[in-house]
């Protein structure tokens, strides 16, 4: 790790918020001529072939510099309902590119989801102060001077192979990240013909240990200079590609209505059904990336899962159902950040002590407690795809939502009851127009005599079974949008599965 990466690495806290991917989008050129001290670049937006909206880069010359926009409108279908996505990033700069403020905006459904404004804090340059303008709380974010801005990070004179390193604000995680760049040669479909470009891959890094990792940004410049086409990961979508186009290009495509839904091209396929799954003692599964990719493959380990690697690149995996938890005496206590309250998991507000209480979560045993507050959320829930992921009391005024808010609520109504909690991120065996797979899933886990137990709000069956593939786990604190779900989006869509046994148990 290059020395001022491992200085700001000391600095950095992890406290991942934002959920959309990493939108390192570095235009050089406009597609056409523009007028001087201002650009306004338009891309068609498409996932699996499919036109899903828009992406826009906006330049503004400024007394001080530059104002630098980046707007990214989506509008799909995903597992049967049409979700509208918007994420606004801009950055004000200096002309040599020192980043004086940053915003980032997000809106779920014309609902704003997000609203962060970035400024350095005055006599300290390692610092921005970072504000909610939804009222939230504010908080100090780490810095460097030596964060490059949007536009400079768009300019930067690239040859040979680099690596190109680089630090950079990642509003992904919303934190300051290394940034490495590689350089190679690819001919791309343009216009029915091949054309040559550079193809530039960027490899974002959290610089510190143990933190999860995040996808890489690419892009492909054609010997004009221009960047025709971008590549990024979006969450629960998969590969996101942006294609150079014009406003009236893009207008265009805005009337093809999103047919494919994306909920099934995330599924992770097996080769054979596993019978009864959520009653089977063990499952082995073998998962595979689709196409070679050079990344660890990781998921959990724990008393219910094990993983190890295979020698082909892929991971095995033990997975068994769920038990209750055994007596033991003198077990350790959870850590603060499973019993506290955060923006998600708000369990310091009324409506969720109330709930509790009515659900039944103060029981004096801890096991039978958790089993009717997990009833309980499950009985209430009314699934809705489309709903944006709120604070646990919000979602429990409505009960719309999916795995996600269950989770929350459930992790919510468990602290609330003095039951540590946490959740889980990973997949679950479903069986989709008659095909076996696996798909992104979110349960609870809660701490009772020192083990850690998978309960489901939205199943309600007492428990998690071996059908239930835990990926990671998180408290969410001091979290303020779906950045846990990282280690999953990573996976979904790009993964194939085997079932290599069943234990069928007695």
């Amino acid at each position: 790790m290059p020395a001022r990466w491992r200085k700001l690495a000391i600095m950095i806290p992890v406290a991942l918020l934002v959920s959309l991917a990493a939108l390192l989008a570095l235009a050089l050129q406009p597609a056409r001529a523009q007028p001087q001290g201002q650009a306004d670049i338009w891309y068609i937006a498409r996932v699996d072939g499919q036109p899903v909206g828009s992406w826009r880069h906006q330049e503004q010359a400024t007394a001080d510099g530059w104002t630098v926009k980046q707007t990214l409108e989506l509008r799909v279908r995903r597992y049967g309902a049409i979700v509208a996505l918007t994420q606004e990033y801009s950055n004000t700069e200096t002309e040599d590119g020192k980043v004086t403020g940053f915003s980032l905006r997000q809106v779920h459904n014309g609902k704003a989801f997000l609203h962060l404004q970035g400024r350095p804090l005055e006599g300290d340059p390692t610092l921005f102060r970072v504000d909610d303008l939804l009222g939230r709380p504010g908080r100090q974010l780490a810095w460097a001077p030596e964060v490059t801005g949007l536009r400079s990070r768009e300019r930067l004179p690239l040859s040979g192979q680099g690596p190109y390193r680089v630090l950079a604000h990642e509003p992904l995680v919303n934190l300051v990240v290394g940034l490495e760049g590689t350089i190679s040669q690819e001919a791309i479909d343009q216009g029915g013909a091949k054309a040559p470009c550079q193809k530039v891959s960027w490899q974002p890094r959290i610089l510190q240990p143990g933190a999860p990792t995040l996808g890489q940004t690419r892009w492909w410049i054609d010997p004009a200079g221009r960047i025709v086409r971008r590549q990024f990961e979006l969450d629960g979508m998969g590969l996101v590609t942006l294609d150079l186009s014009t406003r009236e290009g893009v207008s265009e495509s805005a009337k093809v209505s999103p047919m494919r839904d994306l909920g099934d091209s995330s599924l992770v396929g097996l080769d054979r059904p596993i019978p009864n799954a959520r009653m089977v003692r063990a499952v082995v599964l073998r998962l595979l990336w689709k196409e070679p990719t050079g990344e660890p493959l990781e998921l959990a380990n724990d008393e219910r899962q094990q993983a190890r690697p295979a020698a082909d690149g892929g991971t095995e995996v033990v997975s068994r159902k769920g038990q209750k938890p055994r007596r033991v005496v003198g077990a350790p206590d959870a850590g603060r950040e499973f019993t506290g309250t955060s923006k998600f998991i708000d369990t310091d507000h009324p409506r969720i002590r109330e709930l509790a209480q009515r659900a039944g979560g103060f029981e004096d045993d801890c096991w039978t407690a958790a089993l009717r507050l997990e009833r309980y959320v499950s009985r209430n829930l009314r699934p809705d795809a489309a709903a944006a992921l709120v604070p646990a009391s919000e979602f429990c005024s409505t009960w719309r939502g999916d795995c996600r808010h269950a989770a929350l609520a459930l992790a919510a109504l468990c602290r609330a009851s003095n039951l540590p909690a946490r959740t889980a991120i990973g997949l679950l065996y479903v069986e989709k127009g008659g095909k076996p797979a696996l798909g992104f899933h979110m349960w609870t886990e809660v701490f009772i005599d020192g083990q850690w137990i998978g309960l489901d709000g939205t199943l309600g069956q007492g428990g998690v079974g071996a059908g239930h593939i835990k990926v990671s786990d998180h408290s969410w604190d001091k979290v303020e949008s779906l950045a846990p779900l990282l280690s999953v989006q990573r996976l979904v869509g790009r993964l194939k599965g085997e079932v290599v046994r069943v234990d069928l148990g007695d």
